[in-house]
């Protein structure tokens, strides 16, 4: 798998679909996505075959964005396909894959990688952050390179918490939220926050609802570089100093920042993944 290659193919398919802000925003996301998977697996200390796939998955993981764009004009999956779903179909089911890259040893890998990157659980077969090949802290080159469900959730893991930290740099560049309502945060998002459960994009009825539910993303990270990223950039106090409600929105920032400070303390000795 040559890094240059596809990513040559890349920029060359989205050219197609026009210079226009949408496309561009989806263009620098995945730009972006693929460049913070690379890091983190080399932080994992995986060889370069497997940092490279991880860009792989980064780049492709919303190629179908640009055809949900052309096809409906909005990205928003309810009013029109899940673009999850899309995208690992386009690649893989549909065989876009055959024309970007030759090796296709990790196909399914990267179908369900892809498929499930937006989903609010991963499923059961790959939600295995728990089981001991992740919790015995042991070198993950070494101890998975031959265990292809064991990558697969690792790096459906690792998409997952790349495309949430890249949505709160996108969600702090962006305007969206400097228009607040200033509705109260629901009854549901409310409980579901500060109870530490990740909170369904479904149950998001305002402006300050959808805050909640990106701060609430440090609750569905499955890696421990993934949150020291997230503490690093300093993205939860970065937002609070630029919100408009925030006097309303203050326990809510709160309550984040201890969240994700304790559960880097937590974690100190994990290497990799999340403890149970």
């Amino acid at each position: 798998m040559i890094k240059d290659n596809y990513q040559k193919w890349f920029q060359s398919y989205v050219e197609k679909y026009g210079d226009i802000p949408e496309i561009a925003l989806k263009r620098t996301h995945s730009l972006r996505v693929a460049t913070q998977m690379e890091h983190v697996f080399k932080l994992l200390k995986f060889s370069e075959d497997y940092t490279v796939l991880a860009n792989f998955v980064g780049l492709f993981h919303d190629i179908g964005r640009f055809e949900q764009w052309r096809n409906y004009n909005t990205f928003n999956d309810n009013k029109s396909v899940d673009h999850a779903d899309y995208s690992a179909d386009k690649l893989i089911k549909d065989g876009l894959i055959s024309e970007i890259i030759s090796i296709r040893d990790y196909d399914k890998l990267i179908y369900d990688a892809i498929k499930y990157h937006n989903k609010l659980f991963l499923p059961n077969n790959l939600n295995i952050k728990n089981e001991q090949i992740f919790q015995n802290n042991l070198d993950l080159n070494t101890a998975i390179k031959d265990n292809y469900r064991a990558l697969t959730s690792l790096y459906s893991m690792a998409i997952r918490d790349i495309d949430k930290i890249d949505i709160l740099y996108q969600y702090l560049l962006s305007n969206y939220f400097l228009n607040t309502d200033n509705l109260p945060v629901t009854d549901k998002v409310a409980e579901n926050f500060f109870n530490n459960q990740i909170i369904d994009k479904r149950d998001r009825k305002n402006l300050n609802d959808a805050l909640v539910l990106r701060l609430s993303f440090i609750n569905d990270i499955n890696l421990t570089k993934s949150l020291v990223l997230i503490k690093n950039n300093d993205f939860i106090n970065k937002i609070r100093s630029v919100y408009p409600d925030k006097n309303n929105m203050t326990k809510f920032f709160i309550y984040a920042e201890d969240r994700l400070n304790q559960l880097i303390e937590d974690n100190y000795n994990h290497e990799y993944v999340l403890k149970k």
